[in-house]
């Protein structure tokens, strides 16, 4: 709708000049209606879903408005003091329900999702020009409460112009106030004056996680797609607190697209940083919003400075253009590019990164595909990449291509691979080639099927190329009881260059086997219930190197094996009131076939018996016994082990009257006994002491107590760390590793955070080496924490890096006015006491 339509349209539906309690007719515009001049703000937070802004819930469902009123319907003042509305039952701005007298409204109004009820102190209609006319309005649809001046509506030339101060809320508190707006009621768009919105996160979409404020002249909005507004102040900062905003001619959001600002200069602490002519944020997922300078120095770069330049051509054409300056690589520029193209099943999309650098004409390509080739079910996708002289490589030139060629129907897919990669530099070049096949199917329960075939080739400058074919097979399924599974996997060394001991050039590897797999809970016996029992029988066959009695070397050959696992355990036995016994057993049996019949088995038994004297007390007694023996060709199966030992555990716990699950003391006690050697195990210690609130104190050593054993008698290894709360302004987190046997601190760890202004942290992180006896700094880190804003500066020792951070945090991603940095505690200690 033009400006002028709007202006006639306006002038249409006003009401003829009145003297003050004194209603006259509506439909003639020969008085302007006076306007407030600016609306007070208000403090609440929008956290709405709805589009931005909070009109659009009404409007979008606003043609109840042009429903026409029962003929001769006349609705005049209200009664001095009454609002028609739940106490009088308002209007319904539609026909009359059957059997209800004209102009009067039910007994019981029954508004439905697609009607607005209208409560005012006057309401009139005039049939002959189609028009309404209402003061002191009140509208209410589902959540939404809108509250205006004056409204006017012409239903000949679908308007509706609502005069101010208007206000519209909802429960959830989201707020939009303005001077006027107008709406046409064909195509949903509505202008508004001068406004002051809160906006929700996500009615922008992607990548913004906290309401904004935004005020504006004027703003306009077509349903939920697209909202702009001219001379507006954007900033997620509270009104009277602006740390950051941005300032621009005009603002255009489209959801989960972007935000589009014209002429924008962007104020930090009220201080313009930078202008440009359009700044565009992107409001996709996946995106990285860095479109703030950045800058920072590093081992790589030396000192740097980067700048983003975002650009949106269409909503599938859009990226950004850097450029960079170095202290030790040159000058840098950049394009990042998103598109798609195609339509329907045959769209596709991707990105493309390319990066150069001028002084060692250093250069980077990257990019990425995923096509629909006429099917949803058929896609492609391509990801490569190709860098020279780049200053993160020793190589001079690095190629990466991989593709992915897939089908999935409704039972099953089938899937090709491909990818290459190689390295090149002056001395040695190296390539790694892989093709891969892939065919899964799905029968329901009873048939699974998966075969993948894989073919490897490995190619250096100085040495034969090692080749490998790979084909597994997998079928499986469930059958009344049991659960089987039959797989093959073979290995083809095809050029011989694995097995160098072997005479033969090329060697195949071969396991086929069936399994079958049951449990006890699968069988309705009542005597087994207290019984978990599991049983996995299989059959096998493998062709590899083996060991043969007599034999100076492993030599290839086929061996079969048959195999049977039962295992399994009660449920906890009680035993009176405190105590808990529950066991656990293992029998494995396993038969080979070649060169002649070889077995081997596997016993196992362990009991645990559990016991609670008091309240905060529990000790734990874990006898385990075990036997491996026999003898078996086959490597992997081939050893031999006897466990005969007795662990016992106690934890104690005092707890605190006012934390019941964070006391003040817990403590931890561990040994055991071997009985097979007949000796102790060390004792561990474990202590955790919290005096006050603001002390954590937690230690963890040994104690030998064997004298037969290494170290003798005493105590081993002692760790330590204490977390001490100052406060808001500062807490030390120490930990110290001290070596008994040597008299040395082997290792200090420190965090060191204070807060020495308002807002302002400082955190600092050293360690200690007792052996080389050196202190170092790892981390430093600043943090001025201003709410909408947060400042950051980084120091690393370790990768010399140097950087600075702004974080507005309504944007996530948009961390990066000098660069994103890290901070690595170098320690961890435990959080709180526990039992």
């Amino acid at each position: 709708m033009g400006p002028e339509r709007r202006r006639h349209a306006r002038a249409a539906v006003r009401p003829a000049s009145r003297s003050p309690g004194r209603p006259g007719p509506a439909g003639r515009g020969d008085r302007q209606v006076a306007r407030v001049p600016h609306v007070s703000p208000r403090p609440e937070r929008a956290t709405c879903r709805s589009p931005l802004p909070l009109l659009l819930l009404l409007l979008s469902h606003a043609a109840v408005l042009a429903q026409p009123a029962t003929p001769g319907q006349q609705l005049g003042p209200a009664a001095p003091g009454q609002r028609l509305g739940p106490a009088a039952p308002a209007p319904q701005l539609g026909p009359a329900e059957p059997g209800t007298p004209d102009g009067q409204s039910p007994a019981e109004p029954k508004p439905n999702d697609k009607q607005a009820t209208v409560s005012a102190k006057y309401i009139r209609r005039d049939d002959r020009n189609d028009t309404l006319f209402a003061r002191d309005v009140r509208l209410k649809y589902r959540d939404l409460d809108v509250v205006g001046s004056q409204l006017f509506a012409d239903f000949r030339a679908r308007l509706l112009h609502v005069d101010g101060p208007v206000h519209l809320n909802r429960e959830d508190g989201s707020v939009f106030d303005t001077e006027w707006f107008d709406l046409d009621l064909d195509t949903k768009r509505y202008t508004t004056g001068r406004f002051r919105a809160q906006i929700a996160a996500d009615t922008l979409g992607h990548g913004a996680v906290e309401p904004f404020n935004l005020y504006g002249s004027s703003s306009d909005s077509e349903k939920d797609s697209r909202f702009s507004a001219r001379d507006v102040i954007f900033t997620s900062c509270p009104e009277n607190d602006r740390k950051y905003y941005l300032k621009a001619k005009r603002v255009e959001v489209v959801r989960d697209r972007r935000i589009t600002l014209e002429h924008a200069v962007t104020y930090l602490f009220g201080i313009p940083i930078f202008y440009l002519p359009k700044l565009v944020v992107p409001l996709k997922r996946h995106h990285r919003t860095d479109w703030l300078p950045e800058v920072g120095r590093n081992d790589i770069y030396g000192y740097f400075g980067r700048m983003h330049y975002y650009y949106d051509f269409a909503y599938s054409q859009y990226g950004n253009v850097n450029a960079m300056l170095t202290e030790k690589r040159g000058n840098f520029l950049g394009l990042q590019h998103d598109y798609g193209w195609g339509g329907g099943y045959w769209h596709g999309e991707g990105l493309v990164d390319l990066q150069y650098g001028t002084k060692f004409q250093e250069w980077t390509a990257r990019g990425n595909l995923q096509q629909y080739l006429g099917d949803k079910s058929i896609t492609l996708r391509v990801d490569g990449s190709l860098s020279s002289n780049s200053g993160f490589s020793s190589t001079s030139q690095q190629t990466n291509l991989t593709g992915q060629l897939a089908r999935t129907y409704d039972f099953g897919s089938t899937t090709w691979g491909f990818s290459r990669s190689s390295t090149s530099s002056s001395a040695s070049t190296s390539s790694f080639t892989r093709l891969n096949l892939q065919q899964r199917l799905n029968f329901g329960s009873l048939l699974n099927a998966d075969a993948n075939v894989d073919y490897s080739a490995r190619a250096f400058s100085s040495q034969a190329t090692d080749e490998e074919l790979t084909t597994r097979f997998n079928f499986n399924g469930r059958w009344t009881l049991f659960d089987w599974e039959l797989q093959d996997q073979r290995r083809f060394d095809i050029d011989g260059s694995r097995f160098k001991n072997d005479s033969n050039l090329s060697q195949t590897e071969i396991v086929p086997q069936v399994t079958l797999h049951t449990d006890s809970r699968r069988l309705s016996l009542g005597f087994i219930k207290p019984f978990d029992l599991r049983l996995d029988s299989s059959v096998g066959e493998f062709r590899e190197l083996i060991n043969l009695p007599g034999a100076t070397k492993p030599t290839r050959s086929t061996v079969l094996r048959a195999n049977w696992d039962l295992n399994g355990s009660t449920t906890p036995l009680a035993i009176g009131h405190d105590a808990r016994l529950r066991t656990s057993w293992r029998y494995n049996q396993s038969i080979f076939d070649h060169p002649s019949p070889a077995a081997k088995y596997i016993l196992a038994f362990s009991p645990t018996f559990e016991w609670r004297p008091v309240q905060g007390m529990k000790a734990t007694f874990d006898y385990r016994w075990q036997d491996v023996h026999g003898f078996s060709p086959l490597q992997r199966f081939d050893f031999s082990q006897t466990l005969n030992d007795l662990t016992y555990t106690l934890d104690l716990f005092v707890p605190d009257r006012v934390r019941p699950n964070e006391g003040i003391l817990a403590v931890n006690l561990q040994s055991g006994y071997d009985l097979l050697l007949g000796h102790y195990r060390d004792l561990r210690i474990g202590v955790q002491y919290q005096p006050f609130d603001e002390l954590l104190i937690t230690t963890n050593t040994s104690y030998g107590l064997d004298p037969k054993l290494f170290g003798g008698v005493g105590f081993r290894s002692v760790r330590t760390e204490l977390i001490y709360d100052g406060g808001r302004r500062w807490q030390q987190d120490l930990g110290f590793t001290y070596a008994p046997l040597t008299g040395k601190f082997e290792r200090l760890d420190s965090l060191l955070t204070l807060e020495p202004l308002h807002h302002f942290t400082i955190q600092n992180a050293l360690s200690y080496d007792g052996f080389r006896k050196k202190i170092t700094f790892n981390d430093i880190l600043g943090t001025l924490d201003l709410g909408c804003v947060q400042l950051m500066g980084t120091w690393r020792q370790q990768v010399g890096e140097f950087r600075m951070d702004l974080s507005i945090t309504a944007f996530p991603g948009l961390s990066s006015l000098f660069g994103t940095g890290r901070f690595g505690q170098q320690f961890s200690t435990s959080q709180g006491i526990s039992f």
